[in-house]
């Protein structure tokens, strides 16, 4: 079979009139898509803003109940010299339940232990727990 028979029946089939409007039809989808952009633009969600007032709502029990099971989980960590773990579960309580008196408790303890580190001429470690109080009142 010679070249030019092969493209003589690509030809004489694209030709035909049955198949011309596929053909039209898989051209103006190709044409669609070429005018679609071909970098992806990123998506950007905004979390929505955290609510930082005391809600008027009173507490549940049992949310009040697991805070303080948190709170003294961390004043634990701190009397066992695992102070990294209180000061992490501190900014835990303090940042993410702000409407709680654990919050309040937490950012006095947080305190406390920056001043420690003052005191005791650690002041990076004094810095970064103040700074991070800055944060989060």
């Amino acid at each position: 079979m010679r070249s030019t028979n092969v493209q003589e029946d690509v030809d004489a089939i694209a030709d035909h009139p049955a198949n011309g409007a596929a053909l039209d039809e898989l051209e103006e989808l190709k044409q669609a898509e070429s005018d679609q952009p071909t970098a992806g633009v990123p998506v950007v969600i905004v979390p929505a803003p955290r609510q930082t007032e005391p809600c008027d709502e009173p507490m549940s029990p049992q949310r009040k109940h697991v805070l303080e099971h948190l709170m003294s989980m961390a004043d634990q960590y701190a009397r066992n010299g695992s102070l990294r773990q209180a000061v992490e579960l501190y900014f835990a309580l303090a940042t993410d339940h702000q409407d709680s008196e654990q919050a309040v408790q937490s950012c006095d303890r947080l305190m406390a232990i920056a001043q420690r580190y003052e005191n005791h001429g650690e002041l990076r470690l004094a810095r970064g727990i103040y700074e991070r109080l800055l944060k989060v009142s």
